[in-house]
């Protein structure tokens, strides 16, 4: 059994998360084959497969991220999360990859905004993911 811990800030956010009646929890149980539990401020993830505890881990910490933005956290949210997380796979994806998902989901995200090396910056300080070049020296993300 592997277990992760995901700290969690705001109260706010954490109900977000979680949707009505926890359905959104339910759902990243239900689709990656994990449990999440709620102790004071911590999350726990655990499940029998290493992997799929890694991709409920950076997909909380993402659907985290949207709702501190003020974003809803719903279904379809949820679902392109864990979506983009599975597709990734050991291969990641590119951070233009990255932008372009996140522009065409979120209008509002801009990666001018943050100009390309912010936005790389930005990318590697997230939890669980990791930003590395490849074999033509274009920058990748994975998760961990």
């Amino acid at each position: 059994m592997t277990e992760q811990t995901i700290s969690l800030e705001r109260l706010e956010d954490t109900i977000s998360l979680f949707g009505s009646f926890d359905e959104n929890i339910r759902l990243i149980e239900h689709e990656l084959g994990v449990s999440v539990i709620s102790r004071d401020s911590q999350l726990k993830v655990s499940g029998e497969d290493p992997e799929q505890v890694l991709f409920a881990v950076h997909a909380i910490e993402n659907l985290m991220g949207l709702a501190a933005r003020g974003e809803a956290i719903n279904e379809q949210n949820v679902r392109y999360v864990l979506q983009l997380v599975r597709e990734a796979g050991a291969k990641g994806v590119s951070l233009s990859e990255l932008s372009n998902a996140l522009h065409a989901r979120y209008g509002q995200f801009s990666v001018r905004d943050y100009g390309y090396s912010q936005f790389s910056k930005f990318v590697q300080g997230m939890e669980g993911v990791q930003v590395y070049a490849d074999k033509n020296d274009r920058k990748r993300v994975k998760a961990l």
